[in-house]
């Protein structure tokens, strides 16, 4: 029953009966009203395997990274595993003495690296639906024990209150956009793309897209969950749901063409990483590792026509984008 109703509430902790090869985050993204402040903030915690010796058992920790999207500039706070204390029937994380949940975070970081003190809320909040059927992003693979890597849309988009003084400077996010996603599992894939915006030109617009190699049995194959939020409602492509990949094009320089069908649609999203990114850690296998390059500045241009008619329903570009590439030739090959 417990299982049960970790599966159907994705934004849970899923780690408290976890001891080893295990790790779980938060991805916390805000953009204040004026877009000239980005930021992502995750926390974080990390098991590593128990090989018997002290070096691999120091491996595990909990932590919060910072990404400053405008400057490009990541921090990695680091504590011990006994700082970070998660509630069982409700989102709510102590890390270190910062707090977060879905409706607010309140940040209390104070070391060498970094000082950040604040609380922002959280308001209106657009979550992928859950149901039984398709208990959320993941769809029914959220109900198989042994995957690699499960991910959660927790809000699409939502707004901001308060503000945050990081390292002396104050920064109001009243009136700014936020998005909130999680992972958990055992290791991030060996290859992916991922792809977030929701600032478009249309208010109430917003995507996320991500394409991945997943270990499947004794193989694998590249897995995709899309999700296009427009005007209140959601465009799902995804592995599980019948949707396929058309064309997808990765070039010497980045650029990136996504096309994707449906029963009743065609998404074609036309992206390139904005010059500047910053390098996060992520779990790999038995360590984390510092290779995941970010940016939260990329532009996104993503047309939704209907196959039928040939309608437009929605044609515009996604700014503030956040986006990660992770070994393209592996993903584009497969």
């Amino acid at each position: 029953m417990f299982y049960l109703k970790k599966v159907l509430k994705p934004e849970l902790f899923h780690g408290h009966n976890k001891k080893k090869d295990f790790f779980e985050g938060w991805y916390f993204k805000l953009v204040d009203q004026a877009e000239e402040n980005i930021f992502a903030f995750i926390p974080a915690i990390f098991l590593s395997g128990d090989s018997g010796d002290d070096e691999d058992k120091s491996k595990s920790h909990s932590f919060i990274q910072v990404l400053n999207g405008i400057r490009m500039e990541p921090y990695y706070h680091r504590y011990d595993v006994r700082e970070f204390k998660a509630a069982r029937d409700d989102f709510e994380l102590n890390l270190a003495g910062s707090y977060f949940s879905r409706d607010r975070i309140k940040l209390n970081i104070d070391n060498q690296l970094q000082q950040i003190k604040g609380e922002l809320k959280f308001n209106g909040h657009k979550p992928w639906p859950v149901k039984i059927t398709a208990p959320g992003a993941m769809g029914w693979y959220a109900y198989i024990p042994l995957m690699e890597c499960y991910h959660g849309v927790l809000s699409f988009d939502h707004g901001i209150e308060g503000s945050l003084l990081i390292d002396g400077r104050e920064i109001d996010f009243t009136g700014g956009r936020g998005y909130l996603e999680k992972d958990w599992g055992k290791s991030f894939p060996e290859a992916w793309l991922w792809m977030q915006s929701n600032h478009f030109e249309v208010a109430r617009t917003s995507l996320m897209g991500s394409i991945a190699i997943i270990p499947w049995l004794k193989g694998h194959f590249r897995g995709f969950i899309v999700g296009f939020n427009h005007q209140d409602r959601l465009y799902r492509f995804t592995s599980y749901n019948g949707a396929k990949i058309e064309d997808f094009i990765i070039d010497n320089n980045d650029n990136i063409l996504l096309k994707l069908v449906n029963k009743d649609y065609r998404l074609t999203i036309q992206a390139r990483a904005d010059a500047g990114t910053g390098l996060l850690y992520g779990p790999y296998k038995n360590e984390m590792i510092g290779n995941v390059k970010e940016s939260l500045t990329a532009e996104i241009a993503v047309e939704l026509v209907e196959k039928g008619s040939g309608k437009v329903i929605f044609a515009g570009t996604g700014r503030n984008s956040g986006m990660e590439l992770t070994n393209q030739e592996r993903i584009i090959d497969d």
